[in-house]
């Protein structure tokens, strides 16, 4: 009995191993899936921003959807960084204790 091997289907793997990989395949395509889903929803409601700039430029709505601003300018950048303004978590801070 030593000699003899159980013989694996073609291509190396078991019905097991072939069944986890279809269910991993199936969790990537559903992670794909909803990625894309939320990227198209993400673009349709870009579409109406900076009043329609970039409706019927693809190239343009793509950039608006994964960045949200135009450019890093005085008006669109951080305000920390242009008018010296403090974040909401540093005024929050600094805000006098009332004592009750």
């Amino acid at each position: 009995m030593s000699g003899l091997r159980k013989q694996t289907p073609i291509g190396g793997i078991t019905t097991a191993q072939s069944e986890k990989q279809d269910k991993g395949d199936a969790q990537m395509m559903r992670a794909r899936a909803r990625r894309r889903h939320h990227v198209s929803r993400i673009k349709r409601r870009v579409r109406r921003y900076y009043g329609g700039y970039a409706k019927d430029k693809p190239r343009h709505l793509g950039r608006i959807a994964r960045t949200r601003q135009l450019c890093s300018c005085w008006m669109c950048g951080n305000p920390r960084r242009y008018l010296g303004e403090r974040s909401l978590q540093e005024r929050r801070a600094f805000q006098p204790v009332e004592s009750w």
